[in-house]
């Protein structure tokens, strides 16, 4: 039918623009449109003059850009479909925020309240409530912006969306230093990254729970155990009964009769022993292995750290790896497309690394890999090129390519500079910091720590919290490797980098 025809060529247009080929998306965009308006299809139109307004934004075309912003509400608002008419009004009102059209951003967002709390959609409420504070922030009228904005906030904190909370707190914190405000911009970034920080709190808590699932695993093993034992007696009773009956028969046919059954019995006993020998081991990598990459997974890497002398602390070179923009591989490319990304990344891992480091999935995307102690040039140097083993060819997905990238924390344990044992739990506290300043960074590039003052790691859990601060300061000495352009084409094709994820495109998605 031509409106799912073109449907899909909404939908093929993201994935060229994606790749960097924004002509040939144009091009799709304007015949699926024209078919559109012959179908007269408004819903349909309306979404498509949203992904050519997304389209335009890149080329700095403003007067076109709009044009598309405003036909996709009207046209929306013909359709009679209200939650596309208020995610329209928070689009246009988002592209205004960010050319610093404060009126403007706040009349369209004050439209979009409305109609996103009629729609009981609490996600337009919130960006509208955002906006709408922001750019009171600079109009010049702090005090009522931050009350609008904390009406933004309460929505992410009753949702429980604490990654929201803390990139918003951040998102503020740019706009008050824009409006003059950099006292006030200050204590809202220390808030956004202290937000953070709670943040990866309670991942580390959910990697509690793991622990205590492995727990429940190691009880399942001891009943499992306690099952061999119960057999291998009843084995032995059954020996037992049937060399008394052995003993009452002919003397000569008697010992053989018993020799061969004893024998039998024996072999038995050995296979039996065996096979539970095997079923043990079988289960114990089933528990530490990633079902879908084949890599470690956190349970192993807790039986390594608890084999190692807790006295000691961590020796070695951490790296923890973080895929970018994996949240939009999934929107794009569907959970199986995530998964292909996942499975291509730890191969070029183990293809860039020696068979004897120790490489963990650590969870949904994050990566750690963990090495004996290197200097600190080596590790810079082993940083880059994780970097370029992971940008330099995109991933293969259904005939199109999909770009991959990392950002990546790291550091040499003992601190370089500071002696003293580090637990490899703070040591990971450490490294996900950096790794966190690494996206902070532009993403696709790699922090790493190189010295520690004393005066600083006295209080690593502290460090942890304010290791930019302490970088500022002096007291700690970081390394940000930079990694290659992203290559968007297979091999054979030319490389550009991929466009940069916009606030538009997360509202549109």
């Amino acid at each position: 039918m031509a409106w799912r025809r073109a449907e899909q060529q909404t939908y093929l247009s993201s994935l060229l623009q994606r790749a960097g080929q924004p002509d040939r998306a144009r091009q799709l965009l304007d015949d699926a449109l024209r078919q559109a308006q012959a179908l007269d299809a408004p819903w349909l139109q309306s979404s498509i003059h949203t992904s050519l307004a997304i389209l335009l934004a890149d080329t700095g075309n403003s007067a076109e850009t709009l044009t598309h912003w405003q036909a996709a509400i009207d046209l929306a608002r013909l359709a009679g479909a209200a939650r596309a008419e208020a995610l329209g009004l928070a689009n246009i009102a988002d592209y205004y925020l960010k050319q610093r059209d404060w009126q403007t951003t706040y009349d369209l967002a004050a439209k979009a309240l409305p109609l996103g709390r009629a729609l009981h959609n609490e996600g337009t409420e919130s960006v509208a409530l955002a906006n709408m504070g922001l750019a009171l922030i600079g109009l010049g009228h702090k005090d009522e912006g931050l009350a609008l904005w904390r009406q933004s906030v309460a929505i992410d904190i009753r949702n429980g969306n604490l990654s929201a909370q803390a990139d918003s707190t951040l998102e503020l914190a740019h706009y008050l230093e824009a409006a003059g405000h950099g006292a006030d911009a200050l204590k809202a970034w220390r808030q956004g990254q202290q937000l953070r920080a709670d943040f990866n709190q309670q991942d580390r808590a959910r990697a509690t729970l793991e622990l205590q699932e492995g727990y429940a695993n190691e009880q399942r093993q001891h009943e499992l155990d306690m099952l061999s034992r119960e057999v291998r007696l009843k084995d032995e009773q059954l020996i037992n009964h049937e060399l008394r009956v052995k003993q009452w028969t002919a003397a000569g046919l008697a010992c053989l009769l018993a020799l061969g059954v004893v024998a039998e019995l024996a072999r038995r006993l050995r296979e039996r022993n065996r096979q539970l020998r095997h079923s043990n081991e079988a289960l114990r990598l089933q528990a530490e292995r990633d079902p879908l990459t084949g890599l470690a997974n956190r349970h192993h890497l807790q039986s390594v750290m608890a084999a190692r002398p807790a006295a000691r602390g961590l020796e070695g070179s951490l790296f923890l790896l973080d895929v970018d923009h994996f949240k939009h591989i999934n929107d794009r490319c569907g959970h199986a497309g995530g998964d292909i990304v996942l499975v291509e990344i730890a191969r070029r891992l183990q293809a860039t690394l020696r068979d004897e480091d120790l490489i963990v999935r650590w969870g949904g995307e994050e990566f750690l890999v963990l090495m004996p102690p290197m200097p600190v040039a080596e590790a810079d140097l082993l940083a880059r090129r994780m970097l370029a083993a992971l940008a330099d060819q995109p991933v293969a997905h259904g005939g199109l390519p999909i770009p991959v990238s990392a950002s990546i924390g790291y550091g040499l344990f003992p601190l370089p500079g500071h002696d003293a044992p580090v637990d490899w739990e703070r040591a990971l506290a450490l490294v996900d910091t950096a790794l966190y300043l690494s996206k902070a960074h532009g993403r696709n590039c790699a922090t790493g720590i190189h010295h520690v003052e004393p005066e600083a790691a006295a209080d690593l859990d502290r460090l942890s919290r304010t290791l930019e601060a302490a970088w500022q300061s002096g007291s700690v000495a970081l390394s940000v490797q930079h990694g290659p352009r992203v290559r968007t084409t297979l091999a054979g094709g030319s490389a550009a980098t991929g466009p940069a994820k916009s606030r538009q495109r997360e509202l549109t998605s």
